[in-house]
């Protein structure tokens, strides 16, 4: 009986040193690694962003965008994996008995799958592309095209040129912009002129806004234009048709 109660003790005293020594080695040979994960963009901390070191060791963000990693010293590479953000890629040193701070400001993908240089996520990434699969319908695509053959025109004179070669029956689109050109509606071919669309065309938002000077005295249906601009004249053909034309 006493013998089992002296073996009792000593696998006691064995466990107890064993814990005794590793919680010592934890407090003066590991160190911490702590920080915030943020959005680059807004500041605004980031949940559920998984920080992990190239060894395998790992933390998660918090609510507060607050992670925490327990690692032997050392230099090791840092990574991020957060759906919708680009991963973030650092080498840190883990300092025995010390914590490192570390914050990250990630920043969000930006999908631009035609290479217009407007991507669909915005905000930081830029201007919003309202069609990622086409390079001419975005914010800063052609400003005028031919409805029926889908020909984009950006090169001045813009309209003047789409005019010229449309056919008979065409309609010109134009969006919600201000052009700087003359725009002489004079020949016999029935086009129209519809303006004020949105940057994928799919819509009308407002008005086409033309600097210059425009005569109309070719058959036309003219919709949602504002002319501005010295030397206006708009003496329409008789069977035109002209709605919201503006002349300023």
């Amino acid at each position: 009986m006493i013998i089992k109660t002296l073996h009792g003790i000593k696998r006691w005293l064995y466990i107890t040193l064993f814990f005794s020594l590793f919680i010592f080695g934890c407090a003066n040979g590991t160190a911490v690694l702590r920080g915030v994960v943020t959005d680059s963009s807004s500041g605004d901390a980031l949940l559920g962003v998984l920080v992990r070191t190239d060894d395998g060791l790992a933390g998660m963000s918090n609510v507060d965008g607050e992670y925490t990693i327990s690692h032997p010293p050392g230099s090791v590479g840092l990574s991020t994996s957060f759906a919708g953000y680009a991963t973030y890629t650092d080498v840190v040193t883990f300092v025995a008995s010390t914590t490192v701070f570390k914050a990250i400001a990630l920043n969000k993908t930006c999908t631009d799958s035609d290479g217009d240089g407007a991507a669909v996520e915005g905000g930081s990434c830029g201007a919003i592309d309202c069609d990622d699969n086409n390079a001419n319908l975005g914010p800063d695509g052609p400003p005028v095209r031919n409805a029926r053959t889908l020909t984009y025109y950006e090169t001045a004179p813009i309209l003047e040129t789409a005019y010229n070669q449309a056919g008979p029956g065409d309609t010109i689109q134009s969006k919600n912009v201000t052009l700087t050109e003359n725009l002489n509606i004079g020949q016999d071919k029935v086009i129209g002129f519809v303006g004020g669309y949105n940057c994928d065309y799919s819509s009308i938002i407002g008005d086409t806004t033309i600097s210059g000077a425009v005569a109309t005295n070719g058959i036309s249906t003219i919709q949602n234009f504002i002319v501005s601009g010295t030397g206006t004249t708009h003496p329409p053909h008789p069977t035109s048709t002209i709605q919201n034309f503006i002349v300023k």
